[in-house]
């Protein structure tokens, strides 16, 4: 079927040489012109398809444009567009290209804000003057903090100096200027914030986690280096950023990064602007954008959603709501309705109590059922989350009553906190264990696991095992579960122990042409081997590279001249390397995530079998870790300073390895030998406790080997966890439900992410899960409800017929945003925005005093029920 589009969408769709600053509201088809932009660039050969990136700010929002591209292309080419979510693509900036920056861990695991929230109730327990302390303001002022440090570059190797730092210039600013520069964190510091931050910066590190301003804040690090920004700003030469009136000062900063030499769109909705809260700032962008990058200025306004008494009624009310000069510069200034149909008037119901409101809604419903395909065409929006819970317990009270006389076609609803898909328990339980079983650092994973799904352990046990008695002796929670217990003399460092005195032990390391582990090669492979502590073979070959070296020249100083005299055939010399290391224990320093990787990545380019490092490596910043947690960093160069090594490190993995092998010497003769004894009898006191579960695990590894579909890996946790007779010994619905929840998991990944397996499969669901702001969708799909959503879950979302409740004036506008005596603009905003979810009619109810914000509709537009 063939689309027309209006003389503006024509200019975005063609345009492809000027910047573009795009304004479009709702319903002006702003989607589908993008995905025609996208399809234009790749049939006119501006650029290959992986040259264009499309970023958004919901899963929801890449998943419909994802479609829509793949609509017009063929699935292959489509893959190969990276669109994204920022905080998706922040995620793709650090897993890429965290080499060597090990205060930044390849491997982590998103710490996502109910995590975030559990660790910090963690960290308070010892600081009881924090305690009396809103939850949601300590993660407030922890952002704010995170976001300083990286802004004014204070990164040191020393998080507590750091953020000592910061609050010492907070006390200088405010001494100077007899003023206090942020109330929000001069309370935070009143209340032990400065160690608060301080402990959950240490707690995240040390279980390889990172939440979600921590994503943006490494990016945004890690674009400070020319060298890594300049590659990543090289590989597209297209770049589309939508609903840019959500994205953050602080997202848009660390994206500009990529601006220079390339194509820029913004587009989005400035009069939508609902997250204020965290950063958002569109006028700032747009000011900055426009002197910077001097953009062709498009306003979309033509409306193909709403019918035209909507449209129009939507337009008078913002000129009210924000005043007509304002209007006037905007896009929205000659709003159009392109629906050939007329509609009708808002109908305003001011009910005398909660449940006259609620009849009046399910009335209306029951009316409205036999127009709609299926019920999620008809939604009840609301600001306040108690409303909502009031308001669901009355609609469900009607709703059974109507079923139980309609049983062939009953009403269900489903209110916000069920659609939190991701964050229901047995989600989070099925998740957890993905998480730990590609980060066994992550401790809150692990520690979930235990409590909600193993028999015999609970808080008292992990207590134990988090003690001092434990930690001074290098054990940690996961050394239970990836234990050998078949070994009667079973203690974590048995192998490297038996290694060291008695075989064969490896250190390697690896220098590549950049930190893709896909596209990258290997240039240069240098390893040792040590026997019976003393090294009796040396391995050092430079690898020829059919791609440039690049600007990773820079770090290894190894020129591709210096290749092209010097390299080898690389298939020769991984064949060679591979017999090298054949039947010894592995090690190296920070070798999890890059080198095993981009080893086994180069091995399967060349057609060679990948090596197997499963329960033979050991990697020393792990150990060091462990063994000497309180040292301002555990990177090499700082530790063969530290401890006076005779080689230093330098970045030539040659080099590197030999400063690797003395730290190894020193931590088994200091630490890990002298303790092994101890650790043996800690193990020995826990054990029977932990077998079943270490069993559990070391049967889901070695399926993970195997690369196992998504879908079929979920059902195997299922099987093997039990968790089908777990949630069925809770006799009630809930029971029930939580097993469909698991269903609908495994129907998600089998949707969504059909064609990913093994590792790489569990981290995309987990990048989905951690980034994804509505699951409405999925929770839906398969058993369609009426949805009672807040009015920001709405955000980006469309409904046949809307009912917006609880238009009471101690509600919507709330009494935060009236506390300074007139509503604040982001709340006009968040009015705008639930009254354009509508296509066809919307339906307005108070329960008490009428909302003020209602006298900004015209009166003509709206027809009162009594």
């Amino acid at each position: 079927m063939s689309i027309t589009f209006n003389k503006k969408q024509q200019q975005v769709i063609n345009e492809l040489n000027q910047n573009i600053l795009l304004s479009a509201g709702a319903g002006t088809g702003k989607t589908n012109v993008l995905s025609y932009r996208v399809a234009n660039i790749l049939n006119k050969n501006r650029a290959n398809a992986d040259e264009i990136l499309c970023l958004t700010f919901t899963n929801k929002a890449c998943r419909e444009l994802k479609n829509r591209i793949t609509s017009q292309l063929d699935f292959e080419t489509a893959n190969k567009i990276t669109i994204r979510t920022i905080h998706g693509f922040a995620y793709q900036v650090i897993t890429t290209t965290a080499k060597k920056a090990q205060t930044i861990f390849k491997e982590f695991v998103i710490f996502d804000d109910e995590d975030q929230k559990t660790l910090i109730r963690q960290t308070i327990t010892n600081f009881p003057k924090t305690r009396a302390l809103d939850i949601q303001y300590i993660v407030n002022c922890i952002e704010q903090l995170k976001q300083e440090r990286a802004l004014k570059h204070i990164y040191t190797e020393d998080i507590e100096a750091d953020y000592t730092t910061i609050y010492h210039q907070h006390l200088k600013f405010n001494k100077t200027f007899n003023q206090q520069q942020n109330d929000n964190l001069t309370k935070f510091f009143q209340f032990d914030g400065l160690n608060i931050i301080i402990n959950y910066e240490l707690a995240l590190q040390q279980m390889h986690g990172l939440d979600y301003k921590d994503l943006i804040a490494n990016a945004y690090r890690l674009f400070q280096d020319e060298n890594i920004c300049s590659s990543w700003r090289k590989r597209y030469k297209y770049i589309m950023i939508d609903e840019m009136q959500d994205t953050s000062s602080f997202e848009y900063t660390m994206l500009e990064k990529l601006f220079p030499a390339n194509n820029i769109m913004l587009c989005g909705d400035e009069f939508q602007t609902i997250y204020e809260w965290r950063g958002s700032n569109p006028q700032k962008i747009l000011t900055a954008f426009t002197e910077k990058y001097n953009p062709l200025i498009i306003n979309f306004n033509e409306n193909y959603r709403s019918t035209k008494l909507l449209l129009e009624m939507a337009y008078n009310t913002l000129i009210n709501l924000f005043c007509k000069e304002t209007i006037l510069h905007s896009y929205a200034k000659n709003l159009l309705s392109k629906s050939s149909e007329l509609g009708h008037k808002i109908e305003l119901k001011q009910a005398n109590s909660l449940a006259n409101e609620a009849q009046w809604i399910f009335q209306n419903i029951v009316n409205l059922l036999p127009l709609v395909k299926t019920p999620t065409q008809i939604a009840i929006l609301v600001r306040q989350n108690n409303y909502l819970q009031n308001l669901t317990l009355h609609l469900n009270y009607l709703a059974n009553i109507y079923n139980q006389k309609n049983q062939e076609e009953p009403i269900h609803f489903i209110q916000i906190d069920n659609i939190r898909f991701f964050k229901r328990q047995e989600i989070k339980d099925v998740l957890s264990i993905m998480k730990y079983l590609i980060n066994p650092n992550d401790y809150l994973s692990l520690q979930r696991i235990l409590i909600n799904l193993i028999p015999n352990i609970g808080i008292r046990t992990i207590k134990q095992i988090s003690s001092a008695e434990y930690l001074q002796n290098g054990l940690r929670l996961s050394d239970f579960i990836n234990a050998n217990f078949q070994n009667p003399n079973y203690e974590p460092f048995s192998d490297l122990i038996s290694a060291y005195l008695s075989k064969d032990i490896i250190v390697f390391d690896i220098e590549g042409t950049g930190t893709d582990i896909f596209a990258d090669n290997i240039i240069q492979l240098s390893a040792i081997k040590i026997r019976k502590g003393k090294k009796i073979a040396e391995f050092n070959r430079y690898l020829k590279s059919d791609k440039p070296v690049g600007d990773s020249e820079k770090v290894h100083h190894i020129s591709d001249k210096y290749l092209q005299t010097h390299g080898e055939n690389p298939k020769l010399v991984l064949q060679e390397f591979c017999q090298f290391i054949q039947d010894a224990i592995i090690t190296g320093h920070n070798i999890r995530g890059y080198d095993m990787d981009i080893l086994n990545q180069n091995l399967l380019k060349h057609n060679l079998k990948p090596v197997n490092f499963s329960n033979i490596n050991f990697d020393t910043l792990d150990l060091v870790r462990r063994f000497y947690p309180n040292l301002l960093n555990h990177k090499l160069e700082f530790l063969s300073n530290h401890f006076q090594f005779e080689t230093k490190s330098n970045h030539n993995s040659l080099d590197d390895v030999f400063a690797t092998w003395e730290l190894l010497h020193r931590l088994l003769e200091d630490k890990i030998i002298p303790t092994a004894k101890k650790r043996s009898e800690l193990i020995n006191k826990q054990k029977n406790k932990f077998i079943h579960v270490a069993q559990i695990f070391q049967k889901l590894h070695n399926i993970l080997n195997d690369n196992l579909l998504l879908e079929n890996l979920i059902a195997q946790i299922v099987e093997e966890f039990n968790l089908v007779n777990i949630y069925k010994a809770n006799a009630t619905q809930d029971g029930a439900v939580r097993l469909e929840n698991i269903r609908n998991l495994f129907r998600l990944a089998k949707a969504e992410l059909n064609s990913h397996r093994g590792t790489n499969g569990i981290k995309e669901l987990l990048q989905y899960a951690s980034l994804s702001n509505t699951d409405l969708d999925a929770l839906t799909s398969s058993h369609p409800k009426i949805p009672i959503i807040t009015i920001h879950q709405a955000k980006g979302l469309e409904f046949d017929y809307e009912f917006l409740a609880g238009m009471n004036d101690d509600i919507f506008p709330s009494y935060f945003s009236t506390r300074n005596g007139s509503i604040t603009e982001e709340e006009k905003r968040l009015f705008y925005v639930a009254i354009t979810r509508a296509k066809k009619a919307l339906f307005l109810s108070s329960s008490g005093r009428p909302s003020r914000l209602l006298n900004y509709i015209p009166e003509q537009f709206i027809t009162k029920i009594k």
